[in-house]
Parts: structure tokens; sequence; C-alpha cells
């Protein structure tokens, strides 16, 4: 970042940074949990809504960037990667540690 070229842009080095963060809080979630009575069920609406809203700050930026045609700094681009990055690897170490994530709709008529 700044003048040094890096072997990965600016948005993916958020995205690899907030991965790290996302796997320390999921290994941490998923002992929490597990030391609770309700185990670790997790319902589908949170999971994409934590998701969702994990994704806004990487799309918005990415909007401005190519529909607008702001220019948008390295650091920008990094810090706005880093929630999708946590949020994606925090949910992946809690699945791989055993979360289930439930979900509530109705079964539907059509197998």
């Amino acid at each position: 970042m700044g003048d040094v070229q890096t072997p990965v842009c600016a948005r993916c080095v958020g995205l690899y940074f907030g991965a790290a963060i996302g796997a320390i809080i999921g290994l941490g979630w998923m002992r929490r949990r597990r030391r609770l009575a309700d185990g670790s069920r997790v319902p589908q609406a949170h999971l994409r809504t934590i998701l969702l809203g994990a994704a806004v700050p990487t799309v918005a930026l990415w909007a401005l960037e190519h529909i607008v045609g702001v220019d948008v700094s390295n650091l920008a681009r990094c810090a706005g990667a880093v929630p999708l990055g946590a949020a994606v690897a925090g949910f992946v170490v809690a699945w791989v540690a055993g979360a289930r994530f439930d979900d509530n709709r109705a079964p539907s008529a059509i197998h």
C-alpha cells in the first residue's frame, strides 16, 4: 500500500486480514456457545443478515469507484473489505467447529 506494490490488491489484503480476525472470533464464539445450554444452533436468517451487512462496505466502495467514478484509495478498499472477510471466515470456522445453521422456514410442498 502507499507506494509499495503488493502481490495482491488492496481489497484482497482487507479480505485476508478480516478472515484472520474472523477465524479467531469464530473459534471463540463456538467455545462460548458450547458452554451455553442452547448448544450451537444458529438461525440462517442471522447468518444472511450478518453476511449481507458485512458486504455493504465492499459493495458501496466498488459502486463508488466503478459506477460513480470516485477515486477510492487503497486504504479505503482494504478497510472496506475487512468486515466481509471477517464475517465469512467466522462463519466458516464456526461451521467447521460444529455450528449448525437452522433453516426455520416452513417445509416446501415441492420436494
